[in-house]
């Protein structure tokens, strides 16, 4: 039996499609909201955003300044669908924050792009329809490294039949 952590599969997923999307084209894919979300950022947030206006469209987030301490966030990746964009940008800023100015870009990328899988995948105990479970598990062992999420956690469980038996005194 191989017991399937769904947030970290769905996660590795999107991440690889994020980290491909973002190798292949000069920015990721956009999806443009329908109406623009002005996001009142803190004193420390807003000049982290303004410094990474360039490495924030290139991830796929359309942000420009608005006045004040004030942006407006334009655009998200189009492969996110479960995330609230406001706190994705929110998210994003105190991860940039949080690695520092000498952080390398490729660092900051990569952390940024695993942030978004994270929030974007499906959370454990989201009912999934089975077409659903057939989909990721497709998605998942058609990925380069099936086995762990873009952090590092294992994504499989494999119980042996031995395992099972000696759990129940068999």
């Amino acid at each position: 039996m191989v017991l399937i952590d769904q947030h970290a599969a769905h996660e590795r997923v999107l991440f690889d499609r994020l980290t491909a999307n973002s190798s292949q084209q000069p920015a990721a894919e956009k999806q443009i909201l329908l109406v623009p979300e002005r996001v009142e950022l803190d004193g420390q947030n807003y000049p982290v955003a303004i410094d990474n206006l360039e490495l924030l469209n290139s991830l796929g987030l359309a942000v420009e300044e608005f006045g004040g301490n004030s942006v407006l966030l334009r655009a998200v990746p189009a492969i996110i669908d479960k995330a609230n964009p406001k706190q994705l940008l929110l998210d994003i800023l105190t991860e940039i924050q949080n690695l520092g100015k000498s952080a390398q870009i490729e660092t900051k990328k990569e952390n940024i792009l695993k942030l978004i899988a994270c929030r974007s995948a499906i959370k454990a105990g989201d009912k999934l329809s089975q077409p659903e479970i057939s989909q990721l598990i497709k998605d998942l062992f058609a990925a380069p490294n099936p086995l762990t999420c873009p952090h590092g956690r294992p994504i499989l469980w494999r119980l042996s039949e031995e395992e099972i038996k000696k759990h129940f005194l068999r």
